[in-house]
């Protein structure tokens, strides 16, 4: 552990934690990871939508999927 984290006293997840999850620096150890998280994943949804011109009724069940996948996964 680095001496920075020394005393424990910081509360929430270490830097190192938050990496090892794949989640930016920023983002607090609470419940606004989930929107956090699902907020990049419809970004990253869109730009597929745009790049590969997906039907709408596609996208929706790519989109229901993967909130199914995240809710099981992080809540």
């Amino acid at each position: 552990m680095s001496p920075r984290y020394k005393n424990n006293s910081k509360k929430g997840a270490t830097t190192e934690e938050n990496k090892q999850k794949g989640l930016f620096a920023s983002e607090k150890q609470d419940g606004r990871n989930r929107v956090n998280i699902f907020h990049r994943w419809k970004i990253k949804l869109n730009m597929i939508e745009k790049s590969f011109k997906i039907s709408q009724k596609m996208m929706n069940f790519l989109q229901f999927k993967f909130f199914i996948y995240l809710k099981i996964t992080v809540c």
